[in-house]
């Protein structure tokens, strides 16, 4: 076969072959983030690394999203893995990113998940974020779904509490809505 006629069709086909294998990878690396699997998903980052310096065709696993747009620190954040969330956010992982308006500290403070929202704040995600369907706040979000512990963390970070969602509604109102009394009486004191 002429040899031009060889480099020709690798060429067309090579990204094909790169986009399937990367695809592949970046399952891998979401499966092995939402199970937990801290050994995996350095390994995973390791040889995206290597490849990298090696200037094969390679992803910017850090902040890569999966088909539904999440990053892996966003499933992180919402499966309570904290040690991988440690791992992302020290290598660089931005934790302000967005799924169609929901953060990682979105999700942790939707979750319950008071460590890994102590972990986002301390690199500088912004409680004051707003999922733009809804305009809601991680605080809006730890208001509605009773999370105390993350109310008096995010307040103690900066969070806005007068912001009000789409309906009007602030976290003091969502808190009352929802009958979590103690987190509306957090809320009240602070409102003064």
């Amino acid at each position: 076969m002429n040899k031009f006629l060889v480099i020709f069709i690798y060429c067309l086909i090579s990204p094909i072959f790169a986009s399937v294998n990367n695809n592949q990878i970046i399952n891998n690396l979401m499966v092995a983030v939402k199970v937990g699997d801290i050994d995996k998903t350095i390994t995973i980052l390791a040889s995206n690394k290597e490849n990298k310096e090696k200037s094969l065709d390679t992803l910017d696993m850090i902040n890569i999203r999966d088909r539904e747009g999440f990053t892996a620190l966003m499933h992180a954040s919402r499966y309570g893995q904290s040690e991988i969330t440690a791992e992302f956010l020290n290598r660089g992982a931005n934790p302000n990113l967005d799924n169609r308006g929901i953060t990682a500290l979105m999700l942790a403070t939707m979750y319950g998940r008071d460590n890994i929202v102590i972990q986002l704040l301390s690199k500088e995600a912004n409680p004051n974020l707003v999922n733009g369907q809804y305009n809601l706040t991680a605080l809006m979000y730890a208001a509605r779904h009773g999370h105390i512990k993350i109310v008096k963390i995010l307040l103690a970070n900066g969070a806005n509490f007068s912001v009000k969602d789409i309906n009007g509604n602030t976290a003091l109102a969502l808190a009352k809505k929802y009958g979590h009394i103690n987190i509306a009486s957090i809320l009240e004191a602070v409102a003064k």
